[in-house]
Order: C-alpha cells, then structure tokens, then sequence
C-alpha cells in the first residue's frame, strides 16, 4: 500500500515536471517565432527605414539614440517608410512595442548619411 503510494505520488511530479517543461518549450518557440518575423531593414539606412511584420504583432515603434535618449515615436503601420532624414549618422536602438504596450524586442539600426 505504502508502494503504491509513492509510486502515484512520484508519477504525479514526473508527470507535473514535463508538462510545465512543455509548456515553457511551446512559449519559447512562440516568442522566437514572432521575434524571428520582425525585421527591419534597410540596415544600414540613410532615408528610411521599414518594418516586417508578418504576424502584425508591433502597434508602436520607439527610436533611441545609444545613450538612451528618446529621438522619435511611430505608430506602426505595415508597409510604412520611416523617416529618418532628421536623424544625423550613428547607432540607434529601435524598440518595438506590441499591442499589450509590451517590448516585443530591441534591434540595432545603423543610420549613414550620403
């Protein structure tokens, strides 16, 4: 009786352990998949730049200098051109934001000027 006891109290935790490691796997390759169908190009960019977004997850596009300074908001918009004409040459974050008013993922944009 003891035997069997254990043996469904241990089954019970085996069983509990893979499906949360199954779980967090799922999520894992959710959050890679849609960070994977973010892109943005051209990169370098000297006019503008634009976003792919295949599963159109982002609803606001911030632009930071490398120091953190906040240059430029935008509402992401698919197939939209960005401009950066204002923006002199350098190394930019560009932080995307999805609908939930969450960071979805943080890209590098190098800016050149002609």
């Amino acid at each position: 009786m003891k035997k069997n006891l254990l043996l469904l109290v241990f089954l019970f935790f085996v069983s509990f352990a893979a499906s949360a490691q199954l779980a967090d796997n799922s999520a894992e390759a959710t959050f890679q998949y849609s960070r994977q169908s973010l892109k943005i190009f051209p990169n370098p960019a000297t006019e503008y730049f634009q976003l792919t977004d295949r599963s159109r997850s982002v609803a606001q596009i911030n632009i930071y200098s490398i120091v953190g300074k906040k240059m430029k908001t935008f509402q992401a918009v698919d197939g939209k051109k960005y401009n950066l004409n204002n923006f002199p040459k350098g190394l930019y974050l560009v932080q995307l934001i999805g609908h939930d008013n969450k960071t979805i993922s943080t890209q590098r944009l190098n800016v050149r000027k002609p």
